[in-house]
């Protein structure tokens, strides 16, 4: 989930400037040239020194909130600064995250239906795969691959509702 949310948010802030006109910054142009940058920049990998200067999360939320967003901007940065937050530990280690498979007596990932967490991420599902089916669209529309773009639309409408869920 923290993946699929990590690249849709850098797919809506890429093709932000060619869907609503936003203002194209050097933002864009560091995130891109990191983003291709070669991991080693030595021929003998231990002796590589090379340093990334990433885009933070934080300045692509800002950027796409400017170009999507609406009249409560700090609402929307504030909610997807949560959803960023609420997998990252799970991704970086965080304790609160690791302990949601320990039940007590021993760290178990429960497969039953009547494991709420697993429930909750279950429910999650259909949106998720709504979410990365719209990146595609977005990223079609953005490249101008309007034929795609009409495909992947008409697929999102037919198969989820307005909230993302499986119809």
């Amino acid at each position: 989930m923290r993946i699929l949310d990590e690249i849709g948010s850098d797919i809506q802030f890429l093709a932000a400037p060619f869907l609503t006109g936003a203002k194209h910054e050097a933002i864009y142009d560091q995130f891109l040239t990191e983003f291709f940058q070669e991991e080693f920049d030595h021929s003998e990998i231990l002796k590589s020194s090379q340093k990334r200067h990433r885009v933070s999360r934080q300045k692509i939320r800002a950027c796409i909130v400017r170009a999507y967003g609406h009249d409560d901007t700090s609402t929307q940065n504030d909610v997807l600064r949560v959803i960023d937050n609420a997998f990252s530990g799970y991704v970086h280690g965080a304790a609160v995250h690791m302990m949601d498979a320990y039940d007590g007596a021993r760290f178990v990932v429960p497969a039953c239906g009547h494991h709420s967490p697993l429930r909750g991420f279950w429910a999650q599902f259909s949106q998720y795969l709504h979410r990365a089916l719209m990146n595609f669209a977005l990223a079609a529309k953005a490249l101008g691959c309007e034929e795609e773009f009409g495909r992947l639309y008409k697929l999102i409408t037919v198969l989820f509702d307005d909230d993302g869920f499986a119809r």
